[in-house]
């Protein structure tokens, strides 16, 4: 099945069609190695490569047309090719162009600095119960990433479930314009990602956005319990819903099951939640908010929940001769030391061992936010701490004497070992960059 012709592309672009006859796109791709027969090749230029270098290949792959913003001299006697003055503004008015052709389509956004990622793939599990679904795989929550999940949109798809994430100033803004959501949640406004905009208040302003295209009828979610709240809610341009434990409606209460989750109580009936923490707790209830607003029924958000699996590195209990919590995917302050507290909370036979990495992206707050979570840890009923990073070396003042820090993985991994025994419980906790899954094989083959 097609997406669009090549003359409609050209139409879209509101540039001349480089071909005599009708060419039809079937697929979009950015990365020629992913390129199939009958796909139009955007050629983006990186700080590492530049797509324009890898036309020939594109070609060779079964690339029908590109996307380009230069006339390279490798592409002489290949396809047809739309010129354009920014190929990311050409691939992002594609995917605008494309989405806005299906009105019936309701499109469910999220963004937020912590849980937007297990927040969608609860969502997920919900709707996907109710109808045709179309959601974020992976990372593709970028200004790259979401043009391209859109192109999978078809006439059959009853719901999109949109993760935005934010790197720059604008970036959600400009992700609303193109997929025009009419339900648009914040799972909360934190630290994550304020050293890219100096402040939460900078941050805070760039989720608002998520709320941006709204013109009267769409409706808005927003956390409870959230530090921004009254400024997130203020003069959108649609209805609000709050969500969180005092907010959700039919909601009663929870018991919490340790590693086992929890087990949640609602007017209509109980539901089994499999995910652990309070983190995970919200979570789920900002899900439930958001199915709700399409009119979800109780009996389809229960059985949703209930077979919800943990996204990699986001709350997953591994079972070995120990027992692994890799929570790695991610970290920051508002995002570790809630887990660290749920972790302290949890009653555990065995004894408990710490393994934190640097958080990123935290700007100037860095080697204070590392300072808090290490001055928590020294409260917490722990046996043994190991630190790894350069801003958990310089924080190490705020530890105690069961902390050991590493700036080098190697030495992090044989100190672990030696140290980690049947029964016991590790908990891995850092950002992305730090790759602390490398523990898990090392630790579950004991």
């Amino acid at each position: 099945m097609s997406l669009f012709g090549l003359s409609q592309a050209a139409a879209w672009l509101e540039i001349e069609n480089p071909s005599n006859g009708e060419v039809l796109i079937e697929s979009v791709e950015v990365d020629s190695r992913k390129v199939q027969k009958g796909c139009l090749f955007v050629a983006l230029p990186g700080e590492r490569v530049d797509g324009h270098q890898y036309l020939p290949q594109a070609f060779a792959s079964g690339a029908v047309a590109a996307l380009v913003s230069r006339i390279p001299k490798n592409a002489k006697g290949l396809g047809p090719l739309l010129l354009v003055p920014d190929t990311l503004k050409g691939l992002q008015q594609l995917a605008r162009q494309y989405r806005s052709g299906f009105s019936e389509l309701q499109v469910l956004a999220l963004t937020g600095s912590n849980g937007k990622t297990t927040t969608k793939e609860i969502a997920a599990s919900i709707l996907s119960r109710g109808g045709d679904l179309l959601y974020t795989q992976g990372n593709f929550n970028s200004d790259i990433g979401l043009p391209l999940t859109v192109f999978g949109i078809r006439e059959h798809h009853r719901w999109a479930l949109l993760e935005m994430g934010m790197n720059r100033p604008g970036e959600i803004a400009e992700l609303v314009s193109i997929v025009q959501p009419d339900v648009a949640l914040i799972t909360n406004v934190g630290s994550a990602h304020v050293g890219l905009l100096g402040s939460l208040e900078s941050l805070a302003k760039e989720k608002k956005d998520i709320f941006s295209g709204f013109q009267g009828h769409q409706r808005g979610i927003v956390w409870e319990d959230d530090p921004f709240k009254e400024y997130l809610i203020e003069s959108i341009n649609g209805s609000v819903t709050l969500y969180g434990e005092k907010s959700c409606e039919d909601f009663i209460a929870s018991e919490n099951l340790g590693l086992q989750g929890h087990l949640l109580h609602f007017n209509q009936g109980d539901v089994s939640f499999p995910l652990w923490g309070q983190y995970n707790l919200l979570n789920c209830l900002a899900a439930v908010a958001l199915t709700k607003a399409v009119g979800i029924p109780f009996q389809v958000i229960k059985e949703g929940i209930e077979a919800v699996k943990p996204a990699f590195g986001r709350s997953e209990v591994l079972q070995g001769n120990i027992t692994l919590v890799r929570d790695c995917y991610n970290a920051n302050p508002d995002s570790m030391i809630p887990s660290l507290k749920a972790l302290d909370e949890l009653e555990f036979s065995g004894r408990k061992i710490l393994v934190l990495a640097d958080m990123g992206e935290l700007g100037e707050a860095a080697l204070e936010g590392h300072i808090e979570v290490l001055a928590l840890v020294k409260s917490m009923d722990v046996q043994a701490v190991y630190l790894l990073g350069p801003f958990m070396s310089q924080a190490i003042d705020a530890a105690d004497h069961r902390t050991q820090c590493f700036e080098e993985y190697d030495s992090l991994e044989s100190a672990l070992l030696r140290e980690v025994r049947s029964g016991d419980l590790v908990w891995l906790k850092g950002s992305r960059a730090m790759a602390l899954e490398r523990l898990s094989q090392p630790l579950l083959n004991l």
